[in-house]
Order: C-alpha cells, then sequence, then structure tokens
C-alpha cells in the first residue's frame, strides 16, 4: 500500500482546523474532555484481544508481546481519564 505525501498546503489546512477546534476545546469543562478517554479506555478493554491478534498479523510480534501492549495502552488511558 502506498500512501501519498501531504502538501504544504495539506499541512496549513490542517493546522488552521486544528487550530479552529482548539478555540472551541479550551473551553469545555474538564469532566466533558475527559469523556472521549473514557469511550477510548472502555472499547480497548472490549477489543484488547481483537487489537492484540491484529498488531501481531500487522507488525509481527509474538501474540504475548502484544496482548502486553495492549495492557500497556489500557493503563495510559486509565492514567490519562483520571489525570
Amino acid at each position: 500500500m502506498r500512501v501519498p505525501f501531504s502538501t504544504p498546503t495539506d499541512v496549513d489546512e490542517a493546522v488552521a482546523v486544528a487550530s479552529a477546534a482548539f478555540i472551541e476545546w479550551r473551553d469545555v469543562p474538564p469532566p466533558e474532555r475527559v469523556q472521549p478517554l473514557f469511550r477510548l479506555k472502555a472499547l480497548l478493554e472490549t477489543h484488547s484481544e481483537e487489537l492484540a491478534r491484529a498488531i501481531t498479523r500487522e507488525n509481527g510480534k509474538v501474540l504475548a508481546e502484544a496482548r502486553a501492549e495492549m495492557r500497556r495502552m489500557r493503563r495510559k488511558m486509565r492514567r490519562s481519564a483520571r489525570a
């Protein structure tokens, strides 16, 4: 699979969109801002084995290491959601 390179215009557009989104996002109260992290954490827990197997297929990692990677990711999400 080939992925095209971004042009300078693509980058400028992405920065403009991100800057505009930040203006709204910074005013969102922290309890609301953390909700996407809780949702991600729940999805990681629900689909952990499926994701570990995908990591193994796509990256050639042994399944035990892919499972460990998923455990680390879930811990990171828990910590981030509490911060």
